[in-house]
């Protein structure tokens, strides 16, 4: 997508012709008047807010903290540039990301201080939810397989998340596609080939997590659909198993405080159990 620059109070904006008219809105923090928290780190906050005439935005405004991020950042470009620029990336590869109407990024003495990056709501589903009206057991092992293959497909392309946990998911049926949309994408990147420890972190991130109505059986659905889109890694398969469901239970043991000695007693399937049979 072309943005329009502008230069406003020591900011440098990019932004869409229809979202000049809120810079200084956004400048001015009005914003605040309908705004409520929607998720905050270290090194970032995102805000929902409301604008009178472009409805429902997300605000998530980057704080780079120290001055190796800062000089980085300024060489680099902001946190908020990046996901701009991978969101562009990720469409042009058949993917989604949140539709970016502004980014800005103001600087000091020649450091970025500061970025945001304004974007509207995805029209899709989180992907911790889009399993939960699904009944048909059938109808729900097959979109698993989709969405395996279509994470396959993203690493078959070269494509990395820095983060890619559920949450940073959404989905949606587009005909008999799943269509995924990648938030939080300032990490988000391009290269020549993936290697396996890249893709063995992505797909632990993706892992950890307890979905409603997804089994350790839907789990290894969905790595066979990964293989699909990658089928070198067929000769590997169950030596990357073993790492993935390894990593996934330490951490997940790690992340609930189960004592180390309790570890071992504890099948990936167990730690990872949901109270459904599919």
């Amino acid at each position: 997508m072309s943005l329009i620059e502008s230069y406003i109070e020591g900011y440098k904006f990019y932004h869409t012709e229809e979202a000049q008219g809120i810079l200084e809105w956004l400048l001015k923090e009005s914003h605040k008047k309908w705004s409520q928290p929607f998720h905050s780190s270290r090194h970032s906050t995102v805000m929902k807010v409301r604008h009178p005439v472009l409805g429902e935005l997300f605000i998530k405004r980057f704080d780079p903290r120290g001055l190796s991020v800062k000089t980085k950042d300024s060489i680099r470009g902001s946190r908020a540039y990046r996901a701009w620029k991978a969101g562009e990336m990720l469409e042009k590869n058949g993917f989604c990301a949140p539709s970016v109407l502004v980014v800005g990024e103001k600087k000091r003495l020649g450091l970025l201080i500061e970025s945001v990056l304004v974007t509207v709501p995805l029209e899709a589903t989180p992907l911790p939810e889009f399993f939960l009206p699904v009944k048909d057991y059938e109808v729900k092992r097959n979109m698993v397989r989709k969405l395996g293959r279509e994470i396959g497909k993203m690493h078959r392309l070269g494509i990395i998340h820095g983060d890619l946990i559920p949450g940073n998911i959404f989905v949606a049926m587009e005909s008999e596609r799943l269509l995924i949309c990648l938030l939080d994408n300032e990490s988000t990147r391009k290269v020549d080939a993936i290697s396996i420890n890249e893709r063995i972190k992505n797909l632990v991130q993706l892992n950890r997590a307890i979905l409603p109505r997804i089994t350790a059986s839907d789990r290894i659905r969905f790595f066979d659909a990964y293989l699909e889109e990658n089928p070198f890694l067929d000769a590997s398969k169950d030596e990357l198993l073993r790492k993935i469901g390894e990593i996934t239970s330490e951490r997940v043991m790690r992340h609930r405080k189960i004592p180390l000695k309790d570890r071992k007693e504890i099948t990936f399937r167990a730690i990872m159990a949901w109270n459904d049979k599919g």
